[in-house]
């Protein structure tokens, strides 16, 4: 018995190999169910599109699965084309695309693609995206082309071939462009509040010709009370423009506002301390009374006010003398020392015993009904101790009617009241009142231009004379308007002399009190300018002596 020919053939998808397994080979015996297997199979190319190949190697084995076949009852055909041909398909490849956002379509460094054959890898061209924007969904890779592998000339793209192009079978992974926005650095001015524009800032990172249309910008340090230093400048929220939000990772970097001290015309500025040491110059070499043309309200204790002036009151309440038929009676008086400031030619008048004084002067016009009334010489007297004295009230020269005294004024001693006080002890209405608020007695402080954002304050200080003498110095607390600045931010107080140089020895500033003490003052130190700086405002303190 002869051994009958089988018929062979092979047909699988491609693996990068020439072997041919298993099912890869089929085996027709021709007889019933008989089967056979087989084992070193091989085919003659491994690449798809070669044609004509065959299996070019092939050993007949029994069969495993019961039929009963026996390869020594068969024998292998011609191993050729026509008897043993291979017929091989493409491999399926895996697609995947993954990018930083550029703005574009193209996918050209983008793109993985799994061949699934060990060591081989293959290289693509054309390859497009269906989106460019980072939150589109369900992007893909639209179309790409296999290439065969660069490095190795083995590896064909025509082994393979591309799934359908969709969501499912490629897709694609747009992850968003690193952007850095800088806020701009911003300087203002103490009292202002910054632009904080919108547009202050810069951008690193936008692909092609984006944009940014603005941001939003932020700090502690645009409040107009905000204290001098620097603050952060936080950017957020950009948007407009022609960028699209959503395609980047934003890292926002602040910027520094620094806040400076408050801009002031520094012409109006010095002319108005100028002004302030003038009027102290005068003060110094004229006394207390000049300080009227600076504005004070606080007359200075100890000094010599200037005389009230008063109407004269009706002649029948004061009568100067009595003429007529009967004999002209003087007025009283217990003190020859005339009123000061009086323009009249004064009256006689007679002595404590009661003797008259020369020179009586009457008029012919004058009441001629005597009276035994007497007026007296001033409506006050000085409770200041065994020296003082009241002073008459002298009468108005007159020839045709008589006219009542100008009142006087008490001629007190150091501390004494003027005008009508009681009967109380020094210390009138015109002390100083900051003896209450912790200003040495005699001293006198006057807020004459209050400080704001483009102004200096102006502060005059009326020290007494003795002050500068070696020991004694003086304090002096500063006005509600200014030491309300300094306690409520002490730390944005700078004080020093009008030169810049910090205060000398003898003059101290507590920035916990805004008080001013000094001692052992040194002669010619007046008048002197301070200048302070509270936040971004400047007060300038004239501190003068009076020399009455």
């Amino acid at each position: 018995i002869d051994a009958k020919t089988v018929g062979l053939a092979a047909n699988r998808v491609y693996d990068g190999s020439l072997v041919l397994s298993g099912d890869d080979v089929t085996i027709t015996t021709g007889v019933g169910s008989e089967t056979l297997t087989h084992n070193g199979t091989t085919s003659s190319s491994k690449d798809v599109l070669v044609s004509n190949k065959f299996i070019n190697a092939i050993s007949l084995l029994d069969a495993t699965d019961g039929s009963g076949g026996l390869a020594t009852n068969y024998q292998l055909p011609a191993l050729d084309s026509e008897h043993a041909p291979v017929s091989l398909s493409s491999k399926l490849v895996t697609l995947s695309a993954e990018k930083t956002y550029d703005g574009n379509l193209d996918l050209s460094t983008a793109v993985t693609v799994d061949s699934g054959v060990t060591g081989e890898i293959l290289s693509y061209s054309s390859a497009m995206a269906s989106d460019k924007n980072v939150d589109d969904f369900e992007k893909y890779i639209q179309s790409i082309t296999l290439e065969n592998s660069p490095s190795d000339a083995s590896v064909l793209a025509s082994n393979y071939h591309l799934p359908t192009l969709n969501y499912a079978n490629s897709p694609l992974t747009i992850l968003p462009a690193s952007l850095i926005i800088t806020a701009d650095d911003e300087t203002k001015n103490y009292g202002l509040i910054p632009d904080l524009e919108t547009t202050a800032f810069q951008s690193e990172g936008l692909i092609g010709n984006e944009t940014v249309g603005e941001v939003l910008l932020f700090s502690e340090g645009a409040l107009k009370t905000a204290a001098l230093g620097t603050y952060p400048i936080i950017p957020s929220f950009a948007s407009g423009g022609t960028f699209q939000s959503s395609n980047y990772a934003i890292t926002y970097d602040s910027g520094t506002l620094t806040v400076e001290p408050s801009v002031f015309e520094e012409s109006t500025a010095l002319a108005g301390i100028q002004s302030i040491k003038n009027n102290a110059l005068a003060i110094e070499n004229s006394g207390v009374s000049n300080f009227g043309t600076m504005k004070l309200t606080t007359m200075i204790s100890g000094g010599a006010p200037p005389a009230p002036s008063f109407p004269a009151a009706p002649s029948s309440i004061l009568p100067s003398s009595l003429s007529g038929p009967g004999p002209s009676v003087p007025l009283p008086s217990t003190n020859s020392a005339p009123a000061p400031g009086s323009s009249s030619i004064a009256a006689p008048v007679p002595s404590p015993s009661g003797s008259p004084g020369p020179g009586s002067i009457s008029g012919s016009n004058e009441s001629s009904a005597p009276t035994s009334s007497m007026a007296p010489s001033s409506s006050t007297s000085s409770a200041a101790g065994p020296s003082s004295s009241s002073a008459p009230a002298p009468s108005s020269a007159s020839g045709s009617s008589s006219s009542a005294p100008e009142p006087s004024t008490a001629a007190a001693g150091s501390g004494s009241s003027g005008g009508n006080s009681g009967s109380g002890g020094s210390g009138g209405s015109s002390d100083s009142a900051g003896s209450a608020s912790g200003n040495s007695n005699g001293l006198a402080v006057d807020l004459l231009d209050r400080p704001d954002t483009s102004t200096v304050g102006l502060v005059a200080v009326s020290v007494p004379a003795e002050s500068s003498v070696s020991g004694t110095g003086f304090s002096f607390g500063l006005p509600d308007e200014v030491s309300t600045m300094v306690t409520e931010q002490p730390n944005a107080v700078d004080v020093t002399l009008q030169s810049g140089e910090p205060l000398p020895d003898w003059l101290k500033f507590d920035r916990t009190t805004a008080k001013f003490t000094s001692s052992a003052v040194p002669d010619g130190a007046f008048p002197i300018t301070v200048m302070m700086k509270i936040g971004g405002q400047q007060v300038a303190i004239v501190i003068s002596e009076r020399t009455n």
